[in-house]
């Protein structure tokens, strides 16, 4: 008996020196994140680490940098690119990118609430006409780009009213059902009505939180230690007239093989083989009726409560190609006018790029803004972010 209690003191104080060392380690961590903050840290495309974490992105708000959170549409090689123009002649804050294929309203207004964003955030939003495409959020894609510690937070933010939370759970909760080993479908049924099921599983989820926690400080620190010499960033000093005359010519040079007016490359690869199958692939899709929606107005409704006034850059698409692929102009201006009506419900400064579907060198391929589109995006934000 002596010898097992002995064993148990043992473990009991081995546990408690790995926790305080984990503990300061942490505080190193984080006080390394504040020290080493990196510009080229924020302009990696799709970072998990960055984009799925709470310490480096609230150090960039900190700063006052610009969050723009988007899509595949951030992935763009282009020079007018945002990462490439800030700052600038008009505005003196750098960007930060967040988003990858398949991230939407949704997961933004997570991300957002855990952040905790307040009138004093920078906050721009690419709305994104792809999105509107299926009646229905994948399954499969918000998973792989949710973050389980965003969510945490989100819910722990005090400033989001009970009613916007149960909301989200609730679409969280139908979107990872049936997941498997998905802790979050069991978080969201958390609430008061089932209090001997919460009083269960809470101590499992405070230790999950403090983990995970611990994990994004870990990550992020060793993240910027990487780019620890490449931490300064070069204020773009061209004039916009300059930049404009610069992305024509590039542009006029990308574009010589197509009538689409999309990279050459891209062209050849994506679009020339397949021809006769894109012909009127999308007729008969509603861009109206998208779970989306409902979504893009979650994400409104908490900017609004956390008193955000975010930048929303409602993204028109190639009109050439929508054309051939069976989504015709009347069908996309009706769900611009859809968003941009929404946006003004809720009063945000917003851009609505319809008028230039069919501007030569705009977009870089089918979907995606390009040389122009994001020189123009680009010099908005600018201005808004003065």
């Amino acid at each position: 008996m002596n010898k097992l209690l002995k064993r148990m003191v043992l473990a009991l104080i081995s546990l408690f020196i790995a926790i305080f060392i984990l503990f300061i380690y942490y505080k190193y961590a984080i006080k390394n994140i504040e020290n080493n903050y990196s510009p080229k840290v924020m302009h990696l495309y799709s970072n998990e680490t960055r984009d799925k974490g709470i310490q480096i992105l609230k150090q960039g708000l900190e700063k006052e940098d610009i969050l723009l959170l988007g899509s595949s549409d951030l992935r763009i090689k282009v020079d007018q690119n945002p990462v490439n123009l800030f700052p600038n002649n008009t505005s003196n804050k750098n960007i930060i990118i967040s988003g990858k294929p398949r991230v939407q309203s949704l997961l933004n207004l997570i991300k957002l609430g855990a952040l905790d964003v307040n009138k004093d955030s920078n906050i721009g939003v690419i709305v994104s006409l792809q999105w509107f495409m299926r009646s229905k959020v994948e399954k499969a894609s918000f998973n792989s780009n949710f973050s389980e510690l965003q969510f945490y937070k989100f819910m722990e933010n005090n400033n989001i009213s009970e009613n916007l939370k149960d909301k989200v759970a609730s679409r969280v909760f139908n979107l990872t059902n049936n997941v498997a080993n998905h802790n979050a479908t069991v978080y969201t049924q958390l609430d008061d009505s089932h209090k001997i099921f919460q009083k269960a599983f809470n101590p499992f989820f405070n230790f999950q939180k403090w983990f995970l926690d611990l994990q994004d400080g870990y990550k992020s620190s060793f993240l910027l230690d990487r780019y620890k010499s490449k931490n300064q960033k070069m204020k773009n000093e061209k004039s916009w007239e300059e930049l404009k005359e610069l992305a024509e010519k590039q542009g006029k040079a990308s574009v010589t093989n197509n009538d689409m007016f999309v990279d050459d490359k891209y062209y050849s690869r994506e679009l020339k083989p397949n021809l006769k199958d894109l012909e009127n692939k999308y007729k008969g899709i509603d861009l109206l009726k998208s779970d989306e929606f409902n979504d893009l107005e979650l994400l409104f409704e908490l900017c609004q409560q956390l008193g955000v006034k975010p930048f929303i850059i409602i993204e028109s698409t190639n009109g050439y190609f929508y054309d051939y692929a069976g989504i015709n102009k009347e069908q996309r201006d009706k769900y611009y006018d859809k968003v941009s009506q929404l946006v003004e419900k809720f009063g945000f400064k917003y851009i609505d790029l319809r008028d230039y579907e069919y501007e030569k060198y705009f977009y870089f391929d089918a979907m995606h803004l390009g040389w122009k589109g994001w020189l123009y995006v680009s010099k908005e934000m600018s201005e808004y972010f003065q």
